[in-house]
């Protein structure tokens, strides 16, 4: 490393453009583990979605839903009558959901997914079930043949019978019908002994197994919903947000409250489907470290750690008598790219925070132990050793506030940019001919005779 300077090292200016350069080439490989990680994350993504299929899927529960047969009468232009049955529902006055929802993983090789599996408890009441509103002839009503209809997503889902009781009297649960056409999937319970406008109570049991969202559809006129977990990490989602949550370490609780008037269907219909897409609303379960996107926000910032650890050396040349050759700089370059590599591979096995301090951990000693052989001086080796290590340290920072980061590292760079002047306040770059080694100072013309003596 010391001897005769080259070309390059005597040329300050030509040694910054040339180091310049060197990140801007560093950056290939950067991108090339961003398309590795892209890979990986895919690969999980697949397994997630397999083994969310199996599981049960997202699932949206709705519910109950009253249904009563009636013979409607059609007259045509020439006179003919036609009859055809049809189906007049109804939704509950007052629906109060209820609901315990279990985290549950499930591996395949290294990759794991985060599902759940959730008892939900739907206690409805109807009121003014009549027909009154559209002069139905009475005779033509068909109570006897009255069903309530419970519908969600997929019924692969359902670890347990549905429990449908009216006024505490069980029903007989069937698969659901195709005729109702009100829900994809779903079950159907029989109510016969059901009195003309007399209210009447609904409780539905269910047990389910998901991906993803749970939803629920607010179909009373009045909807109440609680849903807890002892997962600490939820994400309330769908057309309506809880009107109150606690999110703690413990789990979380949430409630929303729902009115008719907040929706986009009626009360009642008759002879035709609704569409309830777009009203669901529930909570997702996030996994509480993504560590693919956190390795991804750590790839971005390659450029300013190849840039600052670059910019450290070079400060250490031009203060110190020392001299470090372009390859020198590249093997320094490429060992901070593998930084990221490591993280990657260890994360997928242990635990991110962990598998950070490992990688950077193993990083700090092989560059500490290469600088100390390049520079034979413990001054410089610690400068260099030191700048990479607080830079892994506010990495780790960065990654771990994402809504501040931008804060944090604009107040950074700026403090960066200030050390960096105070430095080098005193060197005067015009005297400065080759990197760490000032300009000699100038010979006289003449030199004076020695006097005889």
């Amino acid at each position: 490393m010391q001897g005769t300077s080259s070309p390059v090292q005597q040329n300050i200016v030509l040694k910054i453009f040339v180091i310049a350069a060197l990140v801007i080439l560093l950056l290939i490989p950067s991108v090339l583990i961003l398309a590795i990680v892209s890979e990986r994350e895919g690969n999980m993504h697949a397994v997630e979605r397999e083994l969310g299929a199996l599981w049960g899927g997202q699932q949206t529960l709705g519910g109950p839903i009253l249904s009563i047969p009636f013979m409607h009468h059609k007259k045509s232009k020439d006179g003919e009558i036609t009859t055809k049955r049809c189906y007049a529902h109804f939704l509950p006055k007052f629906l109060e959901i209820s609901g315990q929802i279990e985290p549950v993983e499930r591996s395949r090789g290294i990759y794991s997914a985060l599902l759940y599996s959730a008892q939900v408890t739907m206690d409805a009441r109807f009121e003014d079930v009549s027909f009154d509103q559209w002069e139905i002839d009475p005779a033509d009503i068909l109570w006897d043949q009255a069903v309530l209809s419970v519908g969600m997503t997929n019924a692969r889902g359902l670890v347990e019978p549905v429990g449908i009781a009216v006024d505490g009297r069980d029903l007989q649960v069937n698969t659901g019908s195709a005729e109702l056409q009100q829900y994809k999937a779903g079950v159907v319970a029989e109510a016969p002994n059901l009195s003309p406008g007399a209210p009447f109570s609904v409780v539905v049991a269910m047990h389910v197994n998901g991906d993803g969202m749970l939803g629920l559809l607010p179909l009373g006129k009045e909807t109440q919903v609680r849903l807890t977990s002892p997962w600490p990490h939820p994400k309330f989602e769908g057309a309506y947000l809880p009107v109150r949550h606690d999110v703690t370490d413990a789990g979380f609780t949430s409630e929303w409250s729902v009115l008719d008037v907040n929706r986009d269907f009626p009360q009642r219909w008759k002879c035709r489907t609704i569409e309830f897409q777009g009203a669901g609303f529930g909570v997702t379960l996030l996994k509480s470290v993504d560590l693919y996107q956190q390795v991804t926000r750590a790839v971005k910032y390659a450029v300013l750690f190849i840039g600052f650890t670059f910019m450290a050396i070079f400060l250490v040349e031009v203060l110190h008598p020392l001299r470090i050759h372009p390859v020198q700089y590249i093997l320094i370059g490429l060992a901070l790219v593998l930084f990221y590599l490591l993280l990657l591979s260890l994360s997928e096995i242990i635990a991110f925070p962990l598998a950070y301090a490992i990688a950077a951990g193993a990083v700090v000693v092989m560059l500490s132990v290469y600088v100390l052989a390049v520079a034979r001086k413990a001054g410089p080796a610690f400068a260099i050793s030191a700048t990479i290590a607080g830079l892994y340290g506010f990495l780790y920072v960065l990654l771990q506030l994402e809504d501040l980061a931008l804060l944090l590292g604009s107040i950074t760079l700026f403090v960066v940019l200030a050390v960096v002047m105070y430095l080098t306040r005193k060197v005067n770059w015009y005297e400065l001919t080759s990197i760490g080694k000032k300009k000699a100072p100038d010979k006289p013309d003449s030199v004076p005779p020695v006097p005889k003596v």
